[in-house]
């Protein structure tokens, strides 16, 4: 009988060792097609490195074509479709699995950062380019002003460079920790490539279909900083 990959992936990639389950909010506002991608194909790469990760969409039902239909995705990836005031990670929605990678609307971010329950691990996505920045900036004192002692990390995307994303990444770093002494975690860069967009309008994760394409190997490296970091805070 054939099996999903995804049967049997276990048996080739060791599970991460990252304790008790983790849930992460990645804010993604309505009609973002470019944040919901990179959730979506973080999701599978995560999976990849060996935590089983569900995606949980919020919002309302226009929203949902930005997504992959639910359920079962590849590599043992899943996605889930919920409401605004479901509990953030619960088994209900998540089926229990290791990382569970949950996206509130980017527009009542404040209220969905003091919700209980809400995920204590951030991951904000950056454009370098000043309004880029100061849109996080604003998400980040958010989450600060709800949340004192969350761990808030930033991936810069749409890059060309190293050195245009650590500089982005130093800015606004700088600029949050002066308004509110909040210290910003580093989880790498994305880089502007073309397959990613296709990969989008095709609605299949960029690392199956583009597997040697400059976004699969960024998006890997998210993948790993973000693991390695909760692996750490595990210990």
């Amino acid at each position: 009988m054939p099996r999903d990959l995804g049967d049997v992936i276990d048996c080739f990639i060791p599970e991460a060792a990252l304790g008790p389950r983790r849930v992460i909010g990645l804010p993604v506002a309505a009609g973002d097609v470019l944040r919901a991608a990179v959730a979506w194909n973080l999701s599978v790469e995560i999976s990849r490195s060996g935590a089983p990760c569900t995606l949980v969409t919020r919002g309302s039902p226009v929203d949902d074509s930005l997504w992959p239909p639910p359920g079962r995705g590849p590599l043992g990836s899943r996605l889930v479709q919920a409401r605004e005031s479901d509990d953030f990670g619960s088994c209900e929605l998540a089926t229990d699995p290791q990382l569970v990678l949950d996206c509130p609307p980017a527009e009542t971010l404040g209220h969905a950062a003091s919700s209980p329950g809400a995920p204590r691990h951030w991951l904000l996505l950056s454009a370098p380019d000043p309004e880029g920045l100061r849109h996080v900036h604003h998400q980040a004192l958010a989450i600060a002003a709800a949340q004192p002692d969350a761990r808030i990390g930033v991936t810069i995307h749409g890059v060309r460079r190293i050195a245009e994303a650590r500089a982005a990444f130093e800015e606004l770093a700088v600029a949050v920790e002066s308004d509110c002494a909040a210290s910003l975690a580093s989880y790498g860069l994305l880089v502007d490539d073309l397959h990613l967009y296709r990969a989008i309008v095709a609605q299949r994760p960029i690392g199956l279909v583009h597997p040697a394409a400059p976004a699969t190997r960024a998006l890997a490296d998210v993948a790993r900083l973000l693991l390695e970091d909760l692996r750490d805070a595990a210990q």
